[in-house]
């Protein structure tokens, strides 16, 4: 199943704001409210939970517990694992690496993490299936069978939440006099390096010895946090059993119909159901699965939600830009076709006549002046890279962005991005829906002594990370974003690629992540100035 995340995307034109005052930079924080504010309670999910209770829900102090909880997951599923040999892992970086010493730091870094092995079998089994096979699903069943070696579903790779002091620890083993900085850049693109090099490895035995049936691919590999894992375990469950080809439900798109839906009706679906929660949007479809007989109520199996309109000069021809906000289907359910027959509604219901081939739309009454349509959307890399159809084509793909595990309550905290608000200010709200929980921000007292740090003369890199691990933040990356397109086809463009409309493109969006706040933005330096060496 896919399931598209939204970003904060900015246009080139309007750069980052640097010189500003301080106190400026206070205000633009305290304007700061959440995306769903605006919504009326009535239309959401709502649950009794202060930030206490939700925390204690959500936190496990022990990275052993969260690696115990989820092998019994997949054995009490039936799911086949087996720890991922080192061999094979440094054979997939010396192909990535053109250093070797690049190779070794990796796999020192790699030392305390678990990495998984997981699924084989059927393509698509039911779990009741599954449930009948559990005797296979230890690790020692594939180990002691060498055909099985690489008989799974996808790479699963376990990450604990480290404390900046590990983080170091582990880095000087093969970087004795590295910095804090360094320690935490080299960790910062650990999951980017780790999905890059499975798909350079895919990619180059698909091209070179493509008739090789001997040569398997390693496919795709989750990046599994431990804040993830705890406070939406159903929902990864469900993506984990999908990724193995595990349901209860297999529909088609045929089966079902398309409806515009409101917000009263995809906010709670997309609560329940979307690993990030909701957000908000201007259009909501859904998918439902035709009722069987007269007396039985359509379900809502899948839904996606998209931004208004934006005007955007592709390659001198004019488009209304369109975002996918969020994409998924219900738990435990895949729908086959579901996102083609999801986005092909939107855009006939954007367009003044849904039965023109090339579904375009009048501009200013004038039948000449035509549009083009094009939808992107950022997809979160953590559960995959490049695995959404190919009529959606990777633009690029964003840097690793820090974010923060709370060491008392384990909750992730965002640095960078739209609508983020402390989760301190939110203690007097006794009903919150999942989505103040996941754009929760880092508290005020954090972000002014960030900003104040980078007033004085001598501060270091080393600064910003040392100042949130003191507040009880430890720094978590993902993996990168990537930017997808889809073009709507029309005799005008055609001829013309993605990459190439997206190239020449005005306004453009920015290629790199951004924050006001200047103690943030070093740390968005930090990483980026690692790029090239950590590549």
């Amino acid at each position: 199943r896919h399931d598209a995340s939204c970003a904060c995307f900015r246009f080139a034109n309007n750069p980052p704001i640097s010189s500003v005052s301080q106190e400026h930079h206070k205000d633009r924080r305290r304007c700061r409210h959440n995306s769903l504010a605006a919504i009326e309670p009535r239309e959401i999910r709502e649950f009794d939970a202060t930030v206490d209770d939700v925390a204690t829900n959500y936190y496990n102090l022990s990275p052993q517990i969260f690696i115990d909880e989820v092998t019994s997951f997949l054995e009490t599923d039936g799911i086949p694992w087996r720890t991922f040999p080192s061999q094979e892992l440094r054979h997939v970086f010396e192909l990535y690496f053109e250093q070797s010493s690049k190779v070794d730091e990796m796999m020192t870094l790699l030392e305390d993490r678990t990495i998984f092995a997981v699924g084989g079998g059927p393509k698509h089994k039911t779990l009741g299936d599954a449930q009948t096979n559990k005797t296979n699903s230890n690790a020692s069943t594939m180990e002691d069978d060498p055909s099985k070696q690489q008989s799974y579903s996808f790479i699963l790779h376990l990450c604990g939440t480290p404390d900046l002091g590990t983080m170091q620890k582990v880095h000087q083993i093969h970087n004795q006099n590295s910095s804090v900085s360094e320690a935490v850049a080299a960790y910062a693109w650990m999951n980017a390096h780790l999905t890059n090099a499975f798909f350079n490895y895919d990619q180059n035995n698909h091209e070179s010895k493509s008739g090789d049936k001997t040569i398997k691919p390693m496919g795709t590999i989750v990046h599994l946090h431990q804040d993830v894992w705890n406070r939406s375990p159903e929902i990864v469950r469900s993506r984990l059993r999908s990724k193995c080809g595990m349901f209860h439900q297999r529909i088609y798109a045929r089966q079902t119909i398309v409806k515009r839906i409101p917000k009263a009706v995809y906010i709670p679906f997309l609560e329940d159901n979307h690993l990030w929660g909701a957000t908000g949007a201007k259009y909501g479809y859904g998918l439902f699965l035709k009722p069987k007989n007269g007396n039985e109520d359509e379900t809502l199996v899948a839904v996606a939600t998209f931004s208004s309109k934006r005007k955007v000069n592709r390659a001198a021809h004019n488009f209304h830009s369109f975002e996918l906000l969020r994409f998924c289907t219900k738990l435990e359910t895949t729908v086959v076709g579901g996102l083609g027959k999801l986005t092909r509604a939107f855009v006939n219901g954007v367009t003044d006549n849904p039965q023109q081939s090339g579904k375009r739309v009048h501009l200013n009454d004038n039948i000449h002046d035509l549009v083009e349509i094009d939808i992107i959307t950022s997809i979160d890399r953590d559960f995959g890279s490049n695995t959404w159809p190919n009529t959606w084509q990777q633009m690029e793909v964003m840097d690793p962005v820090p974010m923060f595990v709370g060491d008392v309550d384990g909750l992730r905290r965002h640095a960078v991005g739209a609508g983020l608000t402390p989760l301190e200010q939110k203690e007097g709200n006794n009903k919150m829906i999942t989505s103040m929980v996941l754009r929760s921000g880092l508290p005020d007292s954090l972000l002014c002594q960030l900003e104040e740090q980078t007033l004085v003369e001598n501060h270091d890199g080393d600064q910003p990370w040392q100042t949130a691990a003191m507040h009880g933040f430890q720094p978590v990356f993902d993996a990168g974003v990537e930017r997808l397109m889809l073009v709507v086809e029309s005799e005008n463009t055609k001829q013309l690629s993605p990459s190439h409309l997206w190239e020449n493109s005005l306004p453009r969006y920015v290629k790199e992540h951004y924050s006001s706040n200047e103690g943030i933005e070093n740390m968005l330096s930090c990483i980026r100035n690692a790029r090239s060496k950590h590549q």
